[in-house]
C-alpha cells in the first residue's frame, strides 16, 4: 500500500438495501454504493512529476489513459449512456473499456500493439527498428514480394489483437448477460492498421468505428485545420480527455 497512490470516486448509492448489526447486535437498515478505486505505482508517477517540472510546467492532475479516453468518447458520443466498447490500440498496449450507462464496468490492458509489426519486420528481413517502421509505414517504395511478406505479418498480428479483445468481450457478455454491447469504438496511434476494423467487424458482429473526440468541439479555423483534426481525431483521445479534467474534480 506505500509503494502506490490511491484515490477513489462514489459511483453511486443506489446500491441493494440490506442490515447489518450495530454495536448492540440489533439489526439496522444499511444501504451499498458502488466506489471505483484506482491505484497507481508511486515511482511511475514520480517520473511523470519530474518530467513535467523537467518542462517547466505545473502538473495538475494525473489520469489513467483508460478513463481519459472514456471522458473524451462521452462528449463526442450520439448516445453516451448506451452500451459500448472502446479499443485503444497503441506502439505496446492494448486497452479495452466497457461502459454501461456511462459507467466503466470493466478495462483490461494486454502486452499488445503495432511495434509488434515493426519487431517481426525487424526479425524476417534482419533490418534496423527504424527502417522497419518506415517498412511497415510505407515510408519506403518496396517490391511486391515484400509488401505482400509485411501484409501477412500484419495479417497475423491483428489476428492476435482480435483474439484478445473477443475474450475479454466474451467476459463481459457472460458477466453482465442483461447488457449487450452495441458498437465498439477504436482509437490509438494503432487503431488504424489495415484489416483492424474490418476483421473486428467480422470477428464480433459488432459495428466499429473509429472514434473522433473532436466531432463536437469547435475549433478555431484560424489556428487548427479541420482535415488534420479528423485525421488525427483518433489518436488524440487521451490529450482530449486529460484537457478535460480540472483540479480537484473526479
Amino acid at each position: 500500500i506505500n509503494e502506490v497512490n490511491l484515490d477513489y470516486t462514489v459511483l453511486n448509492t443506489e446500491g441493494s438495501m440490506g442490515e447489518s448489526p450495530d454495536e448492540e447486535g440489533d439489526a439496522v437498515p444499511s444501504k451499498k454504493m458502488d466506489v471505483l478505486l484506482v491505484a497507481g505505482k508511486s515511482d511511475v508517477i514520480e517520473e511523470y512529476v519530474k518530467l513535467v517540472q523537467a518542462a517547466n510546467l505545473n502538473l495538475g492532475v494525473v489520469d489513467i489513459d483508460v478513463f481519459a479516453i472514456q471522458n473524451a468518447a462521452e462528449i463526442s458520443l450520439d448516445n453516451p449512456e448506451g452500451s459500448y466498447a472502446i479499443i485503444s490500440v497503441g506502439a505496446s498496449e492494448l486497452g479495452i473499456n466497457t461502459i454501461h450507462r456511462g459507467l466503466s464496468v470493466f478495462s483490461r490492458d494486454s502486452s499488445y500493439g503495432g511495434a509488434q509489426i515493426t519487431k517481426e519486420i525487424m526479425s524476417e528481413f534482419d533490418v534496423p527498428f527504424e527502417e522497419a517502421e518506415s517498412m511497415k509505414l510505407g515510408g519506403i517504395e518496396l517490391d511486391d514480394n515484400t509488401i505482400s511478406q509485411i501484409e501477412k505479418i500484419v495479417a497475423r498480428t491483428v489476428l492476435k489483437w482480435i483474439s484478445e479483445i473477443k475474450h475479454a468481450l466474451d467476459f463481459v457478455a457472460n458477466t453482465y448477460p442483461d447488457e449487450t454491447i452495441e458498437k465498439i469504438f477504436i482509437s490509438g496511434g494503432s487503431c488504424e492498421t489495415p484489416g483492424f476494423q474490418r476483421n473486428l467487424e467480422q470477428e464480433t458482429e459488432i459495428p466499429v468505428t473509429a472514434l473522433n473526440p473532436f466531432k463536437y468541439l469547435v475549433a478555431n479555423s484560424k489556428l487548427f485545420d479541420s482535415d488534420y483534426l479528423q485525421y488525427i481525431g483518433p489518436q488524440a483521445g487521451v490529450a482530449v480527455g486529460l484537457a478535460m479534467r480540472s483540479v480537484g474534480d473526479k
